[in-house]
């Protein structure tokens, strides 16, 4: 009797077990239809367009080198003897003034040095775009106010010939034998502006440009002159005739043109990212080299005693310019884009 229930116990447990696992598979398969694993899908990076006509704005500093070269200025003696002891400037025909003429040059060096100033302006150009690539042609210009120069500070003493002169008021009669000059010069130099002329080409992804650029450059540079001499005349006893002061306004450069442009090349890259479809911002590094010239002065009038001489800016070493810029760029292609 009990073996039969012990058998029983067996049956309806195995059946238990097997009715179970049907159970679990007829459930497995029931929802295998319904309920299907969709796999998720990543939308493509879409490429920022770079294409098209753009103006930016910049802002930045400038460091530029200016190699001021070797310079003399000549002091007329006799005009300033003729107006120490009264006579007519040379300018007039009178027999009480000195004619002979008595010329000292004063031979100085020049500098080479570096000024740093505030530097902004605009761009216009346009992009083309292929694939990952970007390129196209831009012209920019650019105000600032870099400025340096050299002084220089000297001394002559000279034996004089024919400075006899009679003043028409008084007189008397003066002869000087032997003058002491002292003498003070400057030479400054700016830079009022610059523009360029080239192109970039540079490799995109997604919202970053990385580019580089090259071309033609161009700058305004003035120079001014700010010399002074100082003489005593001294007669065949020693005795002091009379001192002569001339100080001399600015004097500024001239060349053929009405400007002082100077022309070189210019080389530099960047990096720009587009924070939206309109708007890029970024930074930039420029340097440019610009050819030297010879600056003259224009010459004093016949009755003046000081007249500088020419000065080269540049000549032995180029002015080269050196910017680091910060730029904000609207892309004016999409400005009218449609969504």
């Amino acid at each position: 009797m009990r073996t039969t229930n012990f058998s029983k116990e067996i049956v309806c447990a195995i059946t238990a077990v097997v009715a179970g696992v049907f159970l679990a598979l007829t459930a497995s398969n029931a929802h295998a239809g319904p309920f299907k694993e969709i796999a998720p899908t990543v939308a493509p990076a879409v490429e920022y367009n770079w294409a098209g006509p753009y103006l930016a704005l910049n802002s930045g500093g400038a460091w530029t080198n200016f190699n001021i070269g070797d310079f003399d200025t000549k002091v007329h003696l006799t005009t300033q003897f003729n107006e120490v002891v009264g006579a007519l400037p040379p300018s007039a025909t009178s027999n009480s003034e000195a004619t002979t003429r008595n010329d000292i040059f004063f031979e100085e060096s020049g500098r080479d040095s570096t000024s740093a100033a505030y530097i902004g302006g605009a761009d216009l150009g346009y992009n083309f775009q292929f694939g990952h690539f970007v390129f196209g042609p831009v012209i920019g210009f650019s105000g600032t106010r870099t400025t340096n120069g050299t002084g220089a500070r000297d001394f002559q003493s000279h034996a004089v010939f024919g400075l006899t002169s009679t003043n028409p008021t008084t007189g008397i009669t003066n002869t000087a034998v032997s003058a002491d000059t002292r003498f003070s010069a400057e030479r400054q130099v700016e830079k009022d502006w610059s523009g360029y002329a080239g192109g970039q080409v540079g490799f995109a992804w997604r919202r970053l440009l990385f580019y580089a650029s090259g071309g033609a450059a161009f700058s305004q540079i003035d120079v001014r002159s700010f010399d002074r001499a100082s003489t005593d005349f001294f007669d065949v006893n020693g005795a002091l005739i009379g001192t002569h002061q001339v100080d001399r306004a600015p004097q500024h450069s001239f060349n053929d043109a009405a400007n002082n442009v100077l022309t070189g090349w210019y080389a530099g890259g960047g990096t720009q990212f587009a924070f939206t479809d309109t708007i890029r911002a970024g930074v930039e590094y420029r340097h440019t080299d610009y050819r030297g010239r010879l600056f003259h002065f224009r010459d004093s009038e016949p009755f003046h005693a000081v007249h500088p001489g020419a000065t080269g800016v540049g000549q032995s070493d180029d002015v080269n310019d050196n910017e680091v810029l910060f730029k904000v760029s609207i892309m004016l292609g999409h400005l009218t884009k449609t969504k």
